[in-house]
């Protein structure tokens, strides 16, 4: 380790001298850079949060004036909506009338009074005012005694000419100073064409809501305020006061041409985020909307000072770090560029100092290497010598160093040979040889053999002055070596080695078979025996070989010495012999075993011929169990192909332990010379295993030598699947039959018993043994066996299922329950009846829930409808009560003039006039306005009939809608249903659908149960409101539709009930009848509308309930129901159903 770090040092000290004068430069680039890349990412890191943080900005006031807008619209349908419900109110205006007929009345001012505090405090406006047809302040709420606004005295009369309910915008009172806005509400005369009687003048302060909304800003804010304004001729108008400028309502204006103003951009018609200057002169942002249904525009702004100030803030932020990231970086390059100089002058002293080192420990390196290393000067002599050289030689250093190599350490047969190649080598006269081999002494004259390894020392001129060579002891390798080829040449197969294309050994078993003499061979090319035809081949294995390539041994033909051709057995490997690479053979006759294969290929040959035409698998083996031949079923049941197969034993296909048995088998048969038969596995290269029938004979030779053996094998795993299924298929089905809950009972034609399972045993308490042979319809079970034995008739007439619904039994707690059951028909391979099966379960739970969820959906339906029922039929209930009041006043009137006219009457029969009496009549008549009373009071009438008739209507539809259960079907009007069940929903779809019906009116009576008719009906009309109220929810805006239709169709009725919704996801359809799956919210729907409709339809009715649906388009439910087979109802057809077809 210290060697290689003063080897460092030393390098290193080079390659600073070298580097020292640029690496100033260096170091500046790599600042620049670092410089760059801070400067840059902090630019794109500040312009990314400048544009996220000012859309967040726009974001926030948009939403802002959104809201706002929303609101302000809101109030003013709401101020409208007040309006409206005084507008053409004839009770109202019945007294208002008599009041100004009578105005000296107070009984009828203390009532009008009542009226207009009413509306003034339920509705909190500012005050109230009742004007004549002249515009006069007739009454007013509170009563100020101020003078009527000069604005409402400038428009009543225009408002009263036309006769509409009018907006009163932003105005100056100048009485009491103060802005206020109005709506202006026409009183009807009650004549057709007439003109008003008056008008009420609703007038509001915007101090008490809409100035404080105006001036809230949902979060903290030092410059943000909301403006509404609106256009004036040429200049904009502010309606609200202005967070920095005080008491400007209605007074400060901006001329259009300062069209870089918000409010002006915003009376300009331009909506979304502007920017421009404020009435300050500042700049600001804003979000400007126009307020629909009004001449108000809405403006939400805010200083850009304040949104820029978070801007600013990160600005700085980002300015000081990457300041101080250069500054870092600068300190960081300097500190490099201090450390590298010092390092350098340190490390130029350690480098010294290294190569002082490193001079005295050369030569305890060359001690340290495992070889012997020798350095000889040009005339022979030592002048180095490591440790490992002085162990070999005996001698210490100073003994060998100075001495002549040649003379004192090689033996005398070799010195003068060996020395004058050294001389020749020192002059020049031949090339320096890198390796050779030479015998050396050692001091207790032991030979040992060296391998060198040689370099020359040449000076600055080039001239060679000695040598530095490397040397091995290979002595022990040589005797190896020797021994190798002792095993060789005793061997009794025949080996050769091969070098450079020819043979450098061959042992006596290869001459024997070659018939060539060692020499004859050692001067011939390795090639000559081998056959032209095989030459190709040989030489392409030996360069694979060559190549590091894995070489199988190989057969081909050579030619010996006698001309005679033999076929041989080689295989080749790479060795080292005599310092270099070689090629080591092994050689073999193997002449005999191919005359051996030729004749079982000829017996091949004849038995392949039977073997193609052997209908089952086939094949033929050696003596060594390979695979001669095989016929095409053999290869296609082990899924190999037959020229796969030849030449292969069985271990190269199967499992071990598998071929290992074949293999035995094999030999038995070949041992035995007897045929010998097996039912085995057979396992092909896929794993997939099959039983055969195997039949293995041996074959003899023409001198009756068993030479393999044939086996034919036939499939049999069919045959032993069946036998096995068979057995597990009978322990399974026993297994099975008992382990089902439900009972299970098998019938003969007759009726007689073969199959009774544990569950029939428990639940119907007979015992397997006393039930089996004997006819069902013998034991004494308390069940209805009528309707069971019908069922057992029905299916062995139609050859179908039949499902007995609800078969009362007696349970084994002695309770009475119910049970579902399924007669199935078994029937054999020529179609005809050979027995029946007939399936039971105890509903009786399933029952009580069907029953539990039931009440639940109808509740929960009535939930529903109860708010939107009490709404509709509150709705006329008040035009009602006010239509009675009315008629209430009148007839009181009417009354007392009856009574004066009686009084008159009797007066004139008896002759005693009263001038009173008749000028109090006149009177009467006059306040009385009869003509007027002749014209209402039957219009009151007519409307309180049409009211009490609207309720009516209601009330019958519901009490159609909640039909008393039944148990059995009854003929019903199911357009009448349909009808009942529209009405009783109605508020669930009036505001988001408009209803249309196509109901034919000559269907005839359906056999329905009504109550869960109308209750499906109901769950698919509010199921196709709430998805109505999804699509306009998602923006389509406008009110969809729900048809509902009817019609006949052979046998039955369809009832068709369509939406315009957004259709039902490809990927629920399949789960739209499962119990409990809804797509609805938590708490607005449990998901059992339609189960329970699919329920009622299906299998109460026997009807089918589908449905047909396109995304963005709506959804079709359709429901058929039976009428062709009509069941004997009990109960008469329900006494509210009229069919139009009667």
């Amino acid at each position: 380790h210290c060697q290689a770090a003063d080897n460092k040092r030393i390098l290193t000290m080079a390659t600073w001298v070298s580097k020292e004068g640029r690496a100033p430069y260096v170091l500046a680039l790599i600042f620049v850079i670092l410089a760059a890349g801070i400067i840059t990412a902090g630019y794109f890191y500040y312009r990314h949060y400048e544009e996220h943080y000012r859309v967040e900005v726009e974001r926030k006031l948009s939403a802002i004036a959104d809201l706002k807008v929303d609101d302000i619209t809101r109030w003013r349908r709401e101020r409208l909506a007040d309006a409206s419900v005084l507008y053409q109110n004839i009770t109202f205006a019945a007294l208002v009338r008599r009041y100004f007929d009578q105005p000296q009345d107070l009984d009828l001012q203390q009532e009008l009074l009542a009226w207009i505090s009413q509306i003034q405090g339920n509705y909190d406006y500012e005050s109230v005012i009742l004007l004549d047809a002249r515009g006069r302040v007739r009454l007013s709420v509170p009563d100020t005694g101020m003078p009527l606004c000069s604005l409402v005295q400038e428009k009543a009369g225009g408002i009263l000419g036309s006769g509409q309910v009018t907006f009163l915008d932003f105005h100056r009172d100048e009485a009491s100073r103060g802005i206020h806005l109005g709506i202006f509400v026409p009183i009807p005369s009650g004549a057709a064409s007439g003109p008003p009687l008056g008008a009420l003048v609703l007038k509001i302060d915007p101090e008490t809501y809409l100035y404080p909304f105006l001036q809230r800003w949902p979060t903290p804010s030092q410059t943000a305020e909301t403006l509404i304004v609106r256009r004036e001729g040429n200049e904009v108008v502010f309606l609200n006061d202005l967070r920095f400028k005080p008491n400007t309502a209605l007074t400060f204006r901006i001329p259009l041409d300062s069209k870089d103003t918000p409010v002006v951009q915003a009376a300009l018609g331009q909506e979304g985020i502007v920017q421009g200057i404020d009435y300050r002169g500042v700049p600001v942002m804003a979000a400007v909307r126009a307020v629909p249904g009004s001449p108000w525009f809405l403006v939400a702004r805010m200083d850009a000072t304040e949104v820029n100030a978070p801007l600013r803030e990160k600005l700085w932020l980002m300015v000081v770090l990457v300041g101080a990231l250069l500054i870092g970086a600068g300190a960081s390059v300097g500190w490099v560029w201090r450390y590298q100089s010092a390092r350098f002058h340190r490390e130029r002293y350690e480098a010294a100092e290294a190569l002082g080192r490193q001079q005295e420990k050369t030569k305890q390196y060359l001690n340290l290497v495992g070889t012997i290393i020798i350095a000889l000067q040009a005339d022979g002599t030592v002048n180095l010598v490591n440790q490992p050289g002085c162990s070999l030689l005996g001698y210490p250093e100073e003994e060998i160093v100075g001495k002549n190599w040649f003379d004192h350490f090689l033996p005398e047969r070799e010195r003068a040979e060996v020395e004058k190649v050294f001389k020749q080598l020192m002059a020049g006269i031949i090339d320096p040889v890198e390796y050779f081999e030479n015998v050396i002494v050692t001091r207790s004259g032991e030979e040992h053999t060296i391998a060198w390894h040689n370099t020359v020392i040449r000076d600055e001129a080039g001239t060679i002055t000695g040598t530095l060579s490397s040397g091995e002891d290979i002595t022990e390798r040589r005797q190896a070596e020797a021994a190798f080829k002792s095993l060789i040449f005793s061997a009794p197969i025949g080996i050769f080695i091969v070098q450079e294309g020819k043979f450098k050994l061959v042992n006596n078993a290869f001459i024997n078979e070659v018939g060539f003499s060692g020499d004859e061979l050692l001067e011939h090319d390795a090639f000559f025996l081998i056959t032209p035809e095989f030459q190709p081949v040989v030489r392409e294995k030996v360069i694979h070989m060559l190549k590091g390539q894995l070489s199988d041994a190989f057969e081909f033909q050579i030619i010996n010495k006698k001309g005679e051709l033999r076929w041989v057995l080689e295989r080749v490997t790479s060795i080292y012999y005599s310092g270099e690479r070689a090629i080591l053979g092994y050689f073999m006759d193997i002449t005999q075993r191919k005359q051996t294969e030729k004749t079982l290929e000829e017996i091949q040959s004849r038995q392949k011929a039977i073997l193609d035409n052997i209908p089952d698998i086939a094949w033929l083996k050696d003596q060594e169990s390979r695979y001669i031949a095989a016929n095409e079923p053999f290869a296609q049941a082990i899924g190999f192909s037959r020229e796969d197969l030849v030449g292969r034993t069985d271990l190269e296909f199967w499992p071990q332990e598998l071929a290992e048995k074949y293999r035995q088998d094999d030999q038995e048969v070949m041992q035995e010379g007897q045929r010998k038969t097996w039912e085995e596995p057979l396992v092909d290269k896929d794993g997939k295993m099959v039983w055969i029938e195997t039949i293995k004979t041996p074959i003899y030779n023409d001198q009756g030598e068993v030479i393999g053996t044939t086996g034919i094998a036939r499939d049999i795993t069919t045959r032993k699947k069946i036998e096995d299924d068979l057995r597990r298929a009978h322990r399974e089905i026993e297994q099975l039959f008992d382990s089902i809950p439900s009972i299970i009972i098998g019938l003969s034609m007759t009726g007689v018993v073969h199959a009774w399972n544990a569950a029939a045993e428990r639940l119907l308490e007979l015992p397997v043994p006393a039930v089996l042979g004997q006819e069902l319809q013998k034991f004494s079970i308390n069940w209805e066996w009528d309707r069971i034995a019908e069922g057992l008739a029905q299916c062995k007439e139609k050859g179908e299922t039949v499902r007995v619904e609800k078969v009362r039994f007696q349970r084994p707690d002695g309770k009475e329950g119910f049970l579902g059951i399924s007669i199935n028909p078994i029937k054999a391979e020529e179609g005809w009846l050979s027995g029946l099966i007939l399936l039971g379960a105890d509903i009786t739970e399933r029952k009580i829930l069907e029953g539990q969820l039931a009440q639940a959906q109808k509740l929960e339906s009535i939930g529903q409808l109860a708010a939107g029922i009490a709404h509709e039929i509150n709705t006329p209930i008040q035009y009602v009560g006010d239509n009675t009041r009315f008629l209430q006043e009148s007839f009181r009137e009417l009354f007392q003039l009856i009574e004066d006219y009686r009084g008159l009457l009797a007066g004139e029969t008896t002759g005693e006039g009263n001038g009173d009496l008749q000028q109090r009549v006149e009177d009467l008549l006059a306040q009385a306005d009869i003509d007027y009373l002749e014209e209402e009071i039957p219009k009151a009438i007519q409307q309180t009939l049409e009211g009490v008739e609207r309720v009516a209507r209601i009330v019958r539809a519901m009490k159609d809608f909640s039909h008393p259960g039944r148990a059995e079907k009854t003929l019903n009007d199911i357009n009448k249903a349909i009808d009942s069940t529209i009405t009783v929903t109605r508020n669930e779809w009036k505001y988001v659908a408009d209803m249309v019906t196509d109901l034919d009116p000559s269907l005839p009576l359906v056999p329905l149960l009504p109550n869960e008719f109308n209750q499906v009906i109901l769950n698919i009309i509010i199921n196709a409101a709430h998805a109505i109220a999804e699509a306009v929810d998602q923006g389509k805006g406008e009110k969809g539709a729900i048809t509902i239709s009817t019609r006949r169709l052979g046998d039955e009725v369809e009832v068709r009930l369509q939406d315009t919704g957004p259709g039902i996801p490809p990927e629920i359809k399949e789960r739209i009848f499962d119990p409990f799956f809804t797509t609805k919210e938590v708490g607005k729907g449990t998901g059992q509308g339609l189960a329970i409709a699919h329920d009622v339809i299906v299998e109460k009715h026997g009807g089918a309930i589908t449905f047909e649906t396109e995304m963005g388009r709506g959804t079709t439910f359709v429901i058929r129901l039976p009428l062709g087979q009509q069941p004997e109802f009990k109960g008469k057809p329900d006494e509210d159903s009229h069919s139009l077809c009667r």
